[in-house]
């Protein structure tokens, strides 16, 4: 949860008519209640790699100890806003409590940080169904991935590049609200 939009719209990304607005508090508690696990995305989404080290350390600290308090137990994890993310910003996560952290390439499985698989507003039930088929059937060894779900990971990491031009559209873009 990006705590500084709780219950408000998203305005990080590029908005092409269709806007998003995050949970509200009633909402991640209702999460909570039914057994979710919530998680910080920091307090305003910013690319961490691209901050000042201490502004990146206010965004990953302070996010999960606002969710602390709002939640009512102990946040575990992090994900990385836009998956990206560097040693400095693992190390800053660890040091700031988080048991794990997370980016959006789901062949990651490094020290302190795996790879989850995006679900977009342009995914269908096929590319949801090959996003959980992670392991071949024909294979018994776990280290070989489903053609599938490789093709849903490479997907993921295009989507994740182009991603590094919300900024840019964003500034350069006289009609579109400033980039957080």
């Amino acid at each position: 949860m990006v705590t500084k939009y709780i219950g408000k719209e998203n305005l990080w990304d590029v908005n092409f008519g269709h806007k998003e607005r995050h949970l509200n508090l009633k909402e991640l508690q209702e999460l909570k209640r039914l057994g979710f696990v919530i998680g910080s995305h920091t307090r305003s989404h910013p690319d961490l790699t691209q901050i000042p080290i201490n502004k990146a350390r206010e965004e990953i600290l302070n996010s999960k100890l606002e969710l602390e308090d709002k939640l009512g137990e102990e946040v575990h994890f992090l994900s990385y806003p836009f998956g990206r993310y560097n040693n400095a910003i693992i190390k800053l996560s660890l040091e700031s409590g988080y048991k794990l952290s997370f980016t959006s390439n789901p062949l990651v499985n490094g020290e302190g940080v795996r790879g989850r698989m995006g679900v977009y507003i342009i995914d269908g039930l096929t590319h949801f169904k090959a996003k959980l088929q992670v392991h071949s059937p024909q294979s018994t060894v776990h280290s070989h991935y489903s053609m599938p779900y490789l093709i849903e990971a490479r997907k993921c990491q295009v989507i994740n590049f182009f991603s590094r031009g919300t900024w840019m559209w964003k500034t350069l873009n006289p009609f579109s609200r400033p980039c957080i």
